[in-house]
């Protein structure tokens, strides 16, 4: 049920979905003889302008983001018991596997940083997470990529 409705949120959440729904909700209700339904279809074009105006914008959405990430200064333990490895920073191309590569996209530096801190703590663990529902194209799961990703670099499943 939470997984169902976490997606269908999101969904609504996604700047363009947000942006094309605001306006076809806009030019739906503002054809409306209702005061009411006029006065919402007011509302989402505003929401929608707000949208287009903060999210097209370049300079705003990075300031954005920027000011989201640098909330938590990064930490680095001292010895770690654990690392919890979210999923993502594989490519997925069954073609990498097969010659004993690994294909890693724009989120590769949680691999990497993983790997490092791996590298430097012997003793610590790593939990690997991934969305197992999401697959890639040819059918490679995140599991198999990081296995042997780790197994490249001589780090013990």
């Amino acid at each position: 049920m939470f997984f169902t409705l976490s997606k269908i949120i999101g969904f609504f959440l996604e700047l363009y979905n947000l942006i094309f729904l605001s306006i076809l909700m806009y030019f739906l209700l503002s054809k409306s003889k209702s005061n009411f339904l006029k006065r919402v279809s007011s509302f989402f074009g505003i929401v929608a302008l707000i949208a287009i105006i903060i999210g097209g914008f370049k300079p705003i959405s990075n300031y954005l983001i920027w000011n989201f990430e640098n909330i938590i200064k990064t930490q680095i333990p001292e010895n770690p018991d654990g690392i919890i490895l979210l999923g993502g920073s594989f490519t997925g191309l069954k073609k990498a596997l097969d010659e004993d590569q690994v294909g890693l996209n724009n989120a590769s530096e949680r691999v990497v940083e993983a790997l490092r801190l791996l590298n430097n703590n012997k003793n610590t663990k790593l939990l690997f997470v991934a969305d197992a529902a999401v697959s890639s194209p040819d059918g490679v799961s995140a599991a198999e990529q990081a296995k042997k990703f780790f197994d490249i670099f001589k780090i013990s499943p």
